[in-house]
């Protein structure tokens, strides 16, 4: 079975208006618009099953700036459109903290699973401490679809931008290293995030950035090939990099066909 990973640059799939304390939906509405659902779609199709189990890792959303309860709340409408049995994975601010065998007991039954927004930098170090990166992998290896937004999908890099703390002031985030590249979630609706990311780079001169935009996802199938998904007309994906002491942004485009993921990894100069 192929192993793909979905890392999507933002977005919302239905959540309450109550779920975030830092955002609210446009227009006084009750609940965000579900704009995921073009790659909801393929996520769900990749695992290849009916009624494929979800895991919500909900560890970046457990720091008080969102409501863990309205997020699953979210999750169990999004993907029980598709037929999906849905849990939650809680690992921050509960009263028990769960037991290895209990994290390696939802993490080994899921089919697919989704991480999502928040605190990108507690996530990683939750995760370090109580091995979900490990299982993680495993899970990968088995054929489990891997995906997430915005902290979720940092977690998949080398390394990623993030605004963890909410300043406005985006640091690295060392994440799990599965693609060798950095990255950038909402690279287009948090501008204050480009320039920290290219000098980023520039402390990294031979290693790729991909940005996401707020609309935009990469599909990585085997760590060989890749796809653009664009889920709002204008949004993008975008190759950073430093070659001879400048710094280049290249448009990647969307298309239905794979392209070679080394390709998109090497630096336009390297090794040539």
């Amino acid at each position: 079975m192929q192993k793909r990973i979905f890392a999507l640059g933002g977005g919302h799939y239905g959540q309450h208006k109550d779920t975030y304390t830092t955002e609210k939906p446009p227009g006084g509405a009750d609940y965000f618009p579900w704009d995921t659902k073009p790659v909801d779609d393929l996520i769900v199709a990749a695992a290849g099953k009916q009624n494929p189990k979800v895991l919500a890792l909900t560890t970046a959303s457990e720091d008080g700036q969102h409501d863990v309860d309205l997020l699953y709340e979210a999750f169990q409408k999004r993907f029980g459109a598709y037929g999906c049995q849905t849990d939650i994975l809680k690992l921050v601010e509960v009263e028990i903290t769960p037991t290895e065998a209990e994290v390696e007991a939802a993490v080994s039954g899921a089919d697919i699973v989704f991480v999502t927004g928040g605190n990108s930098y507690q996530m990683m170090e939750k995760w370090r401490q109580l091995g979900v990166d490990r299982l993680l992998r495993q899970a990968y290896e088995r054929g489990a679809v891997m995906s997430g937004l915005s902290a979720g999908s940092i977690c998949w890099f080398r390394w990623g931008n993030s605004n963890s703390f909410y300043t406005g002031k985006p640091f690295r985030v060392e994440a799990m290293g599965w693609l060798n590249a950095g990255t950038c979630p909402h690279y287009d609706s948090e501008p204050f995030r480009q320039e920290p990311f290219k000098q980023m780079l520039r402390q990294a001169p031979e290693m790729v950035g991909i940005a996401l935009d707020e609309y935009a996802a990469i599909e990585i199938v085997d760590e060989k090939e890749f796809r653009i998904h664009i889920y709002r007309p204008g949004a993008k994906v975008r190759k950073c990099y430093w070659s001879m002491g400048e710094y280049r942004v290249e448009d990647v485009e969307e298309a239905d066909e794979y392209s070679g993921l080394a390709d998109l990894l090497k630096p336009a100069g390297l090794g040539e």
